[in-house]
C-alpha cells in the first residue's frame, strides 16, 4: 500500500521527464539565440573590414585607382576590368565596396 504523500515510481519518472523537456527547450533557446548573436557579430565584422579595405583602397590607390576604372569607355573591356578585381581581391562584394567607396569619395564618376 502506498501512503498519500509519495509518489508512485511512475508519477516521478515523469516529472523527471517533465523536467528534462524544459531544460531541453531551454538549452535550445540559449543555443539558438548564440547562434544569431554569433551571425549578427560575424556580419558586423565582415562589413567594418571591407569598410577598412575601401577606405585603406582609396589612401594607397588615390586618384590612381579611379582613373584605372573611369578611363574604360568600351563596356566590354569595363567587364573585362571589373572581372579581374574582383578575381585579384577574390570578393565580388569587396569590389563592390571599394567601387562604392571611389564614387562616394568624388574620385570616380558614373554615367549613365
Amino acid at each position: 500500500r502506498r501512503s498519500a504523500g509519495v509518489p508512485s515510481g511512475e508519477a516521478a519518472e515523469g516529472a523527471d521527464a517533465g523536467r528534462c523537456r524544459a531544460s531541453g527547450f531551454w538549452r535550445s533557446v540559449a543555443v539558438g539565440v548564440w547562434r544569431l548573436v554569433a551571425i549578427l557579430g560575424a556580419l558586423y565584422v565582415f562589413m567594418v573590414g571591407l569598410t577598412l579595405l575601401g577606405d585603406g583602397f582609396q589612401v594607397v590607390g588615390g586618384k590612381t585607382a579611379g582613373s584605372m576604372f573611369e578611363s574604360i569607355n568600351n563596356p566590354v573591356a569595363g567587364l573585362v576590368v571589373g572581372v579581374l578585381s574582383t578575381v585579384l581581391v577574390q570578393s565580388s562584394a569587396t569590389s563592390t565596396s571599394i567601387i562604392v567607396g571611389l564614387v562616394g569619395s568624388g574620385i570616380m564618376t558614373v554615367s549613365m
